[in-house]
């Protein structure tokens, strides 16, 4: 028999016959959690994907399932692991441009090149987590969060046009130039932002 956990906790009753119920009706609940959001949700040990979770689990087949474990948290603990996160991974592809920059100065030029994709991609997934986490901010509801990032994504936009336009002409200099001052620039200042909003999330 199906059996559906909240943090832990047996949900009470028989649960739904469709994944998309079952969210219904663990949103619907009470739970320790107060105003909990649906963070986490294994199917037999098994995590649900992003895209899974974004649809309710609607594609998932409950035919021989025989636990379902849903992990609410409360916005602010979300939030900030997403800011702790993203503090990480900026200090990370810093380090990483940083590295590829003096491979271009240094003549490297092939090693670098191996590796532009790579970082290039990184790049561009970071600076959409750092919308993400400002688009989940601004609908959680909660006051406070530094939020004027506007400008700086026409800049972001600007930035990377400006680095597509510097490989495409094997501009290798510039694209040093750019990951370097720029984009290094960019980052930073979205680390900032992150930092600033941790210590308003705790007043």
């Amino acid at each position: 028999m199906l059996k559906v956990f909240v943090n832990g906790e047996p949900l009470n009753g028989d649960p739904p016959s469709s994944m998309p119920t079952i969210f219904d009706h663990v949103e619907a609940g009470e739970h320790s959690v107060k105003d909990g959001i649906i963070y986490s949700v294994s199917v037999d040990g098994k995590n649900l994907s992003t895209e899974d979770l974004d649809n309710r689990g609607q594609n998932v087949d409950l035919k021989g399932v025989s636990r379902i474990d849903f992990i609410l948290e409360s916005p602010k603990a979300i939030i900030r692991r997403a800011f702790e996160d993203g503090i990480t991974l900026g200090g990370e592809i810093l380090n990483g441009l940083i590295g590829l920059s003096d491979k271009f100065r240094t003549g490297e030029t092939s090693e670098a090149l191996s590796i532009l994709p790579y970082w290039t991609e990184e790049l561009r997934q970071y600076l959409t987590y750092i919308s993400d986490i400002k688009n989940f901010f601004e609908s959680s509801g909660i006051d406070g969060f530094y939020s004027d990032l506007a400008a700086d994504q026409v800049q972001w936009v600007e930035t990377f046009g400006e680095l597509v336009e510097a490989q495409e002409n094997s501009d290798w200099v510039l694209v040093a130039d750019l990951f370097e001052y720029e984009i290094v620039e960019i980052i930073n200042k979205c680390m900032k932002i992150l930092q600033e909003s941790m210590l308003l999330l705790d007043k």
